[in-house]
């Protein structure tokens, strides 16, 4: 969608010569030929034909604005900044102009500039799509940077839900409604965020995640049963999907054990498992259960002892559980001295994992998460020994634009205690 907001404001640039009876500025031959550049891979001879025209005819805000526009576009953001400033001074109120400075402020972390230049040309504009969603994540950006939610957080993500509902409407792009769902779905709002999943599983055909994702919402309003069928409707859409197969899961389980096909429990349990890089050693432990449930006890100790090997490999957080459960079955099987070693392994885990993991578990209970959560959870991984675990927290911070340093700085220590 930010290529759509650049896009936007480099080819419907505000028309103030039709306005005085003058040709269209889209129509500018100099405009058009830089973007003819542009699209060759030329753009330091755009930026040479551009700088020249504005400084012959600075009074040309298509020319003015395509310069500030393919400044930004290349990475220079200061200059890019200064020309739309420079634009603005001539006329303070060219919505186009207000709103590449705000993505440039936006985008360089000065929020509160940003969002004030983007309201501008919100206002300036209510009918554009692209100038409300740059003004939703700047307001969203803001409201992650605090530690809790303070009122301002709150009404900073009841502004950028209202934003995204009105971009939605005016223009059913599918990153907008993405957008909005998760917002939706992080503020707890589920019959809100269903819908909007819905339309974006109509807009999307091929994609499993907004079922999976709808599915998951469904969960949490009760609705086993519409939750299994929008599983069912994203392993059918993506087979390898996990959050498709995760969500059946968790829906099958929620149903009356007489209404469940216990193959196909079985099945999502083992596809959530195989096709998952998920931390959570769930979907072995309910494998295992399933399997006791119908006295298959050498299938339940196969996946307990399976689930143990992924954890020595990393490849979930270690739980106490799989360890409690297994020492469970060798007793009852009259192996106890196997038995005893996993109840030790079991306390161990445990008493490594407290407070710490209380502690992120807290954390990890909430849906979303903030800047300052995203790093602890990191940090708090690395203080538990598994950096591996605590580097999937920190990717949204290190694809910002731009990156966060602080993120950069703790990934390369994870990295490096992984190594």
């Amino acid at each position: 969608m930010l290529v759509a907001a650049l896009a936007f404001l480099g080819y419907r640039v505000y028309d103030y010569r039709r306005e005085r009876g003058h040709p269209l500025l889209a129509d500018d031959p100099i405009v058009l030929q830089a973007r003819n550049l542009c699209a060759s891979g030329q753009r330091a001879e755009a930026l040479a034909l551009l700088s020249l025209s504005h400084r012959r005819d600075p009074g040309n805000p298509a020319v003015a604005l395509e310069y500030a526009l393919t400044l930004y576009s290349t990475g220079n953001s200061k200059a890019a900044e200064a020309a739309a400033s420079e634009v603005l001074r001539r006329d303070p109120n060219l919505p186009e102009a207000l709103a590449l400075r705000g993505l440039v402020r936006r985008d360089s972390g000065r929020l509160d500039e940003g969002i004030r230049d983007l309201e501008a040309a919100v206002a300036a504009r209510p009918d554009e799509a692209p100038f409300m969603y740059a003004l939703a994540h700047a307001l969203l950006m803001r409201s992650a940077r605090q530690v809790e939610l303070t009122a301002e957080a709150e009404a900073d993500m009841t502004r950028a839900t209202q934003l995204l509902q009105r971009a939605a409407a005016l223009q059913p792009d599918p990153e907008v409604l993405s957008d909005l769902a998760l917002l939706q779905k992080n503020r707890s709002q589920w019959p809100a965020a269903i819908e909007t999943y819905r339309r974006l599983a109509e807009m999307l055909p091929q994609e499993a995640g907004p079922l999976a994702a709808a599915a998951e919402c469904c969960l949490k309003t009760g609705d086993a049963q519409k939750a299994a069928e929008m599983g069912r409707g994203a392993v059918k859409r993506d087979p390898h999907y996990a959050p498709g197969h995760e969500q059946l899961a968790r829906a099958l389980n929620m149903l009356p054990a007489e209404s469940v096909n216990p193959d196909e429990y079985k099945r999502a349990l083992r596809a959530w498992w195989d096709e998952s890089d998920a931390n959570s050693a769930d979907p072995a432990l309910w494998l295992a259960e399933a399997h006791l449930r119908e006295r298959n006890v050498q299938a339940a100790e196969a996946v307990l002892r399976e689930a143990v090997e992924d954890e020595r490999a990393h490849r979930h957080v270690p739980s106490p559980e799989v360890h409690t459960q297994l020492a469970r079955l060798l007793s009852e099987r009259g192996r106890r001295q196997e038995a005893e070693s996993e109840l030790a392994t079991a306390r161990r885990l445990h008493q490594q994992w407290d407070p710490v993991g209380d502690l992120i578990n807290r954390i990890t209970a909430r849906p979303g998460h903030s800047r300052n959560e995203r790093l602890a959870l990191a940090g708090l991984y690395k203080k538990l020994g598994w950096p591996d675990l605590g580097l999937p927290y920190l990717r949204p911070l290190l694809n910002a634009q731009p990156p966060d340093g602080e993120a950069e700085k703790l990934a390369q220590e994870l990295r490096d205690a992984t190594a």
